[in-house]
């Protein structure tokens, strides 16, 4: 009998054999461990990416050194995406390794896309695939001891600017105190002496120099200087870690005249840097905060330049992988005459309320003013807990823009518009009269024990110019009653009441009331003389009247101005509230309501220049009236319409009207 072969032993010696020509092959492939190495690095997986080493490489770096590497470069040029593509038709093979190519897009919020090619070596060991690893696979020129540097350019902000080109917010060179961590030797005297020495509170001096972006020989800002004595100055130089430096600081020339307005900066928080870290903005910067400086912080802060840099051992810049350009910020020229607007504060000085200074025929704003007021430049400088305390518990509220914010009852200034209506609507003439003997009035006795009641006049009836002269509620409630609730309600649709405002900055809206309006109803009647629950701004009254001005079209506000050098032409916001014949009875009985004897607004009138216009008492509360004047001139060619506000008073004839006669003066005696 022949020998029989033993068919187990047989079986296992081929698969020792060919396992051993197929080595690695059994397993992942090169490229697979290549792929996942780089998966791992889009995923910024970099503690998974170091165990994927060679031997070999893992002695030449320690994993928490690979972490950090990979960690501080990427995140330094600011990594938001990674998108590679492996070029596995272009690899080399040797005996124990290949050489794999790579096309890699690192998008970043520096310097946009970073686009380069690459190569990676999978080499084999103990029987799988393990990553021959350098430094230059985060970047192909650099070696181990070459370091990425990233230099931020700060942008110009752009300047705020009146019409004539004069500054509102531009820059100035003052000192500016800050630490430089490297250098601090007493960390707790520091902070004391700072505190003292700046008047800041000492934990929030301390969360600006230790910010996640602080590295130890960065110089670190803390606050701006005003007017520093050189005592100051030698103190805090004194101090270890403490640093002066000259730097560019924001500044209002206008201060307190111009402060709501303009608005201010300040420094970014950490969740509005959450959302703005993709535009370039980074911990410390500053950003408008209020007003202008916030409505147009897109196109005033411009974006930063970022240059990415290679140094060598020796600090030698070596290579720039990448470098954008700043893009200052552009400025911004407003329709806002500085001379205006330094009269129509100074003017407002002492009250509480709001006056603003506007072009009636194109809409553009001259001057906007509210008291009391705060200066921007306290923020600039850095203003104090104290400070900013006593800003936001005073109760007349200084940060307030009462012209765009404040909701008043427009009281008897909306008479005008009132007979616009009821001309328009033909429920009234100009030689309509009423007659209110007893000085009450009302509808029927469904009113029960109310009754419209007039204020103090000559007797007798009035037409439509003494009804305006002597502001007689009965009068306008009646042409309410006329019109109807849905003409009236309508009409002050027409006029924007209800419906958002349009303009530079947000405006309160105004409201016509909580309830509805019915026909022959107390609240219609009381609407018609500006009571009720009517609720508007002090700058929607003022475009009201342009509708006046502009027989029955009201203009677009205006704050910003165009490239043009004659500026922006009117735009109509509304056309054809009233016929041009209503419009113009109206302007005619203004002029009677500052001119005629006895008239409540007579206060206004100017010695060689023609005034028109309307007085209003709102009654609110228990701290006092609200006080109207809105007056227009020369009233036959209007070049200027002031509108004034003031809270706490006991009437507009005696508040408003001499705040607005001041304005009116100055503008007429600049302008001859």
């Amino acid at each position: 009998m022949g020998r029989h072969l033993n068919r187990p032993l047989i079986a296992v010696l081929i698969v020792t054999i060919l396992l051993s020509f197929v080595g690695c092959s059994s397993g992942p492939t090169a490229e697979d461990k290549a792929k996942e190495f780089l998966d791992h690095m889009v995923a910024q997986q970099y503690e998974t990416m170091y165990d994927m080493l060679t031997q070999t490489s893992k002695e030449s770096i320690s994993k928490q050194d690979f972490i950090d590497r990979y960690s501080n470069i990427l995140n330094g040029i600011g990594t938001g995406k990674i998108q590679y593509t492996l070029l596995t038709d272009q690899k080399e093979e040797y005996q124990d390794y290949e050489v794999i190519p790579y096309k890699i897009v690192i998008t970043t919020n520096t310097v946009g896309d970073l686009e380069f090619r690459n190569t990676i070596t999978v080499a084999e060991q103990e029987d799988e695939w393990k990553i021959h690893w350098d430094h230059y696979y985060i970047f192909p020129e650099l070696t181990k001891d070459d370091t990425v540097r990233v230099s931020r350019i700060a942008p110009e902000r752009g300047n705020i600017l009146d019409r004539n080109g004069l500054p509102l917010a531009t820059k100035d060179s003052t000192l500016e105190v800050g630490v430089v961590t490297g250098q601090i030797e007493d960390e707790e005297a520091l902070l004391e002496q700072l505190s003292q020495l700046l008047e800041m509170d000492a934990d929030s001096i301390k969360s600006k120099y230790t910010a996640d972006w602080v590295k130890p020989d960065w110089f670190v800002p803390i606050k701006a200087l005003s007017d520093a004595s050189v005592e100051l100055v030698d103190q805090l130089k004194s101090i270890p870690g403490v640093v002066l430096k000259e730097t560019e600081l924001r500044v209002y020339p206008l201060g307190y005249a111009f402060g709501q307005v303009v608005g201010h900066l300040g420094e970014i928080t950490a969740e509005e840097l959450e959302s703005k870290k993709s535009e370039g903005y980074r911990a410390g910067d500053l950003i408008g905060r209020s007003g202008l400086e916030a409505r147009f912080e897109d196109i005033l802060s411009g974006k930063p330049g970022y240059e990415i840099v290679i140094m060598d051992g020796s600090g030698e810049k070596k290579q720039v992988i990448a470098k954008v350009d700043k893009e200052d910020g552009k400025d911004i020229r407003l329709t806002v005459d500085s001379a205006i607007q330094r009269t129509a504060a100074q003017a407002l000085e002492g009250h509480v309320g709001s006056t603003l200074v506007l072009d009636p025929n194109t809409g553009e704003i001259l001057a906007m003013a509210s008291s009391p007021s705060y200066d921007p430049n306290l923020f600039s400088h850095g203003i104090t807990p104290d400070q900013w305390q006593a800003l936001q518990e005073d109760e007349d509220k200084p940060m307030l823009n009462r012209n765009i914010h404040g909701l008043y009852p427009p009281a008897s200034s909306i008479k005008p518009l009132v007979a616009a209506m009821a001309l328009d609507a033909g429920v009234i003439d100009k030689n309509t009269t009423v007659d209110s003997p007893d000085g009450r009035w009302q509808l029927s006795d469904r009113w029960g024990n109310y009754y419209v009641d007039r204020i103090q006049r000559p007797e007798g009836p009035v037409d439509l110019s003494g009804a305006m002269t002597w502001s007689d509620n009965i009068y306008f409630a009646q042409a309410a009653i006329k019109m109807g609730a849905q003409k009236f309600v309508g009409y002050m649709e027409k006029l924007g009441f209800g419906r958002d405002l349009p303009f530079d900055l947000n405006v309160a809206k105004s409201s016509i009331s909580q309830n509805t309006i019915t026909d022959g109803s107390i609240l219609l009647a009381d609407s018609g003389y500006g009571q009720g629950e009517i609720l508007t701004t002090p700058l929607h009254m003022a475009l009201t009247y342009t509708a006046l001005i502009n027989d029955g079209d009201m203009l677009k506000p205006i704050l910003v101005l165009d490239d043009r050098d004659e500026g922006p032409a009117a735009q109509v916001l509304q056309e054809d509230i009233f016929t041009p014949q209503a419009a113009g009875l109206v302007r005619d009985a203004l002029v009677d309501a500052v001119n005629r004897p006895k008239a409540f607004g007579q206060g206004a009138q100017l010695e060689n220049v023609l005034v028109a216009g309307k007085t209003g008492t709102g009654q609110v509360g228990k701290k006092g009236n609200i006080g109207w004047f809105i007056g227009y001139a020369p009233a036959d060619d209007p070049k200027y319409l002031v509108c004034t506000v003031i809270e706490n008073t006991q009437s507009g004839s005696t508040s408003a009207v001499p705040v607005t006669k001041t304005i009116m003066q100055q503008l007429f005696k600049e302008n001859n």
